[in-house]
């Protein structure tokens, strides 16, 4: 989207005192069209003439210095010095584009696929005891308890902690992986003792 920039002086500008109020909202609706369009700062003679009074009110910006008369109705006075031109718009469009696509190509780049290899009889394990993610807690483990397992070891990790709760959790999952970020030391005890880490 590109901006009609209006200076932050133009309430107390001369040429704008001169214009007139209603004159100044034209001004500001046709710099609006302009940039939508991009003219580069030529108001048509259709656009003035379908607000009222639209033609007086262009003399009016006109005598004010604000506006040039054009062959196709009127043009900004000096548009090039304050607002960018329809070439860098579409520079600077076309620019974004190319940024975007980048940053779409490096986000496919850095997808890892799921290379987790599991065996039948762990992940059979896990899906009956409510684990549906041994890399969730291998990946919690990495975290909270500074270990690295396989999954076998996220298996008997959360066997333990399951096994711990005073009663089933409801969702044997997620009490897995909350308990490892509440429990760290406990986690990691658990991992040495068994010989669970492995070197990453």
């Amino acid at each position: 989207m590109a901006w009609f920039k209006v200076d932050d002086q133009l309430h107390s500008h001369p040429k704008a005192g001169r214009a007139g109020l209603a004159a100044m909202g034209l001004w500001t609706l046709a710099g609006s069209h302009c940039m939508s369009y991009l003219t580069d700062g030529v108001v048509e003679r259709w656009f003035v003439e379908s607000k009222p009074h639209g033609v007086k009110l262009a003399a009016a910006l006109v005598k004010a210095g604000l506006w040039d008369e054009h062959e196709d109705g009127w043009v900004f006075h000096d548009w090039d010095e304050f607002q960018p031109t329809s070439e860098k718009v579409l520079e600077d469009r076309a620019d974004a584009r190319d940024r975007m696509r980048k940053v779409r190509a490096n986000k496919k780049a850095n997808v890892q696929p799921n290379t987790l290899e599991v065996s039948a009889t762990t992940l059979r394990a896990a899906n009956q005891n409510g684990i549906t993610s041994l890399q969730s807690v291998i990946d919690s483990v990495r975290k909270h308890a500074h270990r690295d397992i396989a999954p076998d070891g996220a298996l008997q990790v959360g066997l333990h902690l399951i096994e711990k709760a005073k009663q089933h959790p409801r969702n044997p999952q997620m009490y897995v992986t909350r308990s490892i970020s509440l429990s760290p030391f406990e986690v990691q005890q658990f991992v040495d003792e068994r010989a669970l880490a492995v070197t990453p």
